[in-house]
């Protein structure tokens, strides 16, 4: 009896010590995020900031992804593009045997849905729209093919369904349906991580999808994204070991973080930019010569060896580090003499309220544009943002000059002459939309290249923004963290992710 007992003990104490080390076994990451997140259900917030967007694309996915390290487009929820010979519609093939978080399945009807709503004039979703002007309308063909019915030819269809942006993540109908408001605190989609739960400005925790259609992600079991807004106080608790990446825009830290064992920093160079966008509907920016006054004022220079502490470069093109760049461009820039006379040709009093983020590097960055325009004569009003609520003063038009971070949206230029760092200014010009047009009734990439190039260069000249520097974007990590992509696109994918 007594044998019978000590070995029963022993299981138990076996079983005890297994369960203790499975515990153990789960594998946490912690990123620490620069901001909360205001809402999933891009139908009621209708924009999601940066960090909202980060956190969405691990619960919810788009029908393709854009490869940055390979610059091709991969499959997702689709498996199959086929274009029509008149090329003005395209079949796609959805994946089959996929669900949502909810147990419903996902198929036409879920894809039909969600392109519906979003062009849906009644949404109120014009500025996301603008990202999709040459879909008519999205059709099922059966249960897992649908058809985007085109209103011309569209080349740049796939590269558009391919951004890491707001408009392509498909959420479950029937959650969307049965509670919005639940939805906006709770998505639920189709993705490799599950929500778990929200704490507002605290964290927000996410768990393995067990049932995820690719068996080979997620590489941990939970995520937490903790929300540390002031970047030293995220940069010390990485040092700490209480978080395992982060997103800096600091030059000091990842100079730090290159010489400090444990850490590595993982860098991207793309078409990533600091700069500021103009509202061209408005006073004053709706006069060129203000516009054009602006960026002759501002000297990239000295912005990337003060600034940026030499991590940049000086922009002379939309689109470097890609092979649409246009080498050959006479890029408006750097010309202080210029910058002046246009605005004695002005006669009144040039003022400019310029709006900034409320961060460290933001308020930083609109001082140093402040003294630029200033030598130029141009009276600088300052007005600071939350980042936070800065794509609905873009989406409102309540804003004059706001600072701006344009990121690598990867593709084709079609699809970022037509995102939010454009439409944003409001500005429209018909040759662009004749050249726009053009290029996509032409196969031949060669042939394209020089028409987005003519554009690039109208653009330029006619000045609807600031693009005075591009950015290398950059990742902080421990070096326990293994397999996470650089910050491409301005985004932390902890999709294939995983721990040492």
């Amino acid at each position: 009896m007594m044998k019978r007992t000590a070995i029963a003990l022993g299981a138990l104490f076996a079983a005890v010590l297994l369960g203790t080390a499975e515990a153990k076994a789960e594998k946490t990451l912690s990123v620490g995020m620069y901001s909360d997140f205001n809402g999933f259900n891009l139908f009621k917030t209708k924009a999601m900031t940066p960090g909202t967007l980060i956190v969405a694309t691990s619960m919810m996915e788009g029908l393709y992804a854009y490869d940055y390290k390979t610059q091709k487009i991969v499959p997702r929820l689709a498996i199959d593009f086929k274009e029509a010979d008149d090329r003005k519609s395209v079949v796609i093939k959805l994946r089959p045997n996929v669900t949502f978080h909810d147990g419903t399945a996902f198929n036409a009807e879920a894809v039909v849905s969600h392109y519906s709503r979003l062009m849906d004039p009644a949404s109120g979703m014009g500025y996301d729209r603008a990202v999709f002007v040459a879909l008519d309308h999205v059709e099922a063909v059966d249960d897992l093919s649908v058809r985007f019915v085109l209103k011309r030819p569209w080349p740049g269809l796939q590269s558009a369904l391919a951004l890491d942006y707001e408009t392509n993540l498909i959420g479950s109908p029937k959650a969307l349906k049965d509670d919005p408001d639940g939805f906006n605190r709770h998505p639920v989609g189709t993705g490799p991580f599950v929500f778990s739960e929200w704490q507002s400005g605290d964290r927000l925790v996410i768990v393995k999808n067990t049932r995820y259609w690719d068996s080979s992600v997620p590489g941990v079991d939970r995520v937490v994204y903790r929300i540390l807004p002031d970047g030293n106080t995220r940069y010390s608790s990485l040092i700490a070991g209480g978080i395992d990446i982060m997103w800096t825009d600091n030059p000091a830290q990842v100079a730090d973080a290159n010489r400090t064992p444990g850490l590595h920093v993982l860098k991207y160079e793309g078409a990533s930019a600091y700069g500021f966008v103009f509202n061209t509907s408005k006073p004053p920016f709706n006069d060129p010569r203000v516009r054009s006054a602006v960026v002759h004022s501002f000297d990239g220079k000295a912005l990337v060896e003060g600034f940026l502490q030499g991590q940049g470069s000086v922009a002379h093109d939309y689109f470097p580090n890609s092979p649409w760049s246009c080498d050959s461009l006479n890029w408006k820039s750097y010309n202080p003499a210029k910058a002046e006379e246009l605005v004695k040709s002005i006669v009144q009093p040039v003022k400019v309220t310029l709006t900034g983020f409320a961060t460290p590097s933001g308020r930083r960055l609109v001082g140093i544009a402040q003294q630029f325009m200033t030598t130029a004569n141009i009276q600088v009003d300052i007005r600071m943002i939350e980042p936070s609520v800065a794509g609905g003063k873009v989406a409102t038009g309540d804003f004059e000059m706001m600072q701006w971070r344009f990121t690598d949206g990867g593709g084709e230029p079609d699809i970022r002459f037509r995102l939010g760092n454009f439409t944003a200014t409001r500005y429209s010009n018909p040759k662009v939309t004749e050249l726009l047009d053009k290029a996509s009734n032409i196969t031949d990439p060669s042939q394209r290249k020089a028409i987005y190039c003519d554009v690039s260069q109208i653009m330029s000249d006619d000045a609807p923004m600031l693009l005075p520097v591009h950015v290398p974007d950059f990742l902080i990590a421990r070096d326990v963290v293994l397999d996470l992509p650089p910050n491409q696109n301005n985004m932390i994918r902890v999709r294939g992710a995983e721990l040492q």
